[in-house]
């Protein structure tokens, strides 16, 4: 048979006007809770980049090919990509000064042109 159509979505009131009313409107309590929120996200993501650097540094030791890069050009490049936000470019440029390493934003802009500048855009830095 066909399969089942899946349930509509039933939003009360106050949840419809909590979801589509800005933070700012609805008073300092939410505006403090999406703060609490986004610095959460940015630690997350702050935790996955230390991560993915600490597997890809230690691939890059194991591994012959890249070890002998390295040993060639004398340093490592590692590309990371997130949705910029001011509070995760400070957290990155924290967080590479700490470990001695440079960051640099990759100049790779992605969709530039078809891009609205009001639109969050993932960037890329390397590390």
């Amino acid at each position: 048979g066909a399969p089942a159509a899946p349930a509509p979505l039933a939003l009360s009131r106050a949840d419809r006007h909590k979801l589509f009313t800005p933070l700012m409107e609805q008073g300092a309590k939410a505006v403090k809770e999406g703060q609490r929120m986004q610095a959460e996200a940015q630690d997350d993501l702050l935790d996955s980049v230390r991560t993915t650097l600490r597997k890809w540094v230690q691939d890059c030791l194991v591994k012959d090919e890249k070890r002998d890069r390295l040993l060639e050009k004398g340093l490592l490049k590692c590309r990371v990509q997130a949705k910029w936000s001011k509070g995760i470019d400070e957290k990155l440029k924290g967080f590479a000064a700490g470990i001695g390493a440079r960051l640099a934003a990759d100049g790779d802009k992605e969709n530039a042109e078809k891009h609205p500048a009001w639109l969050p855009r993932n960037e890329k830095w390397l590390l």
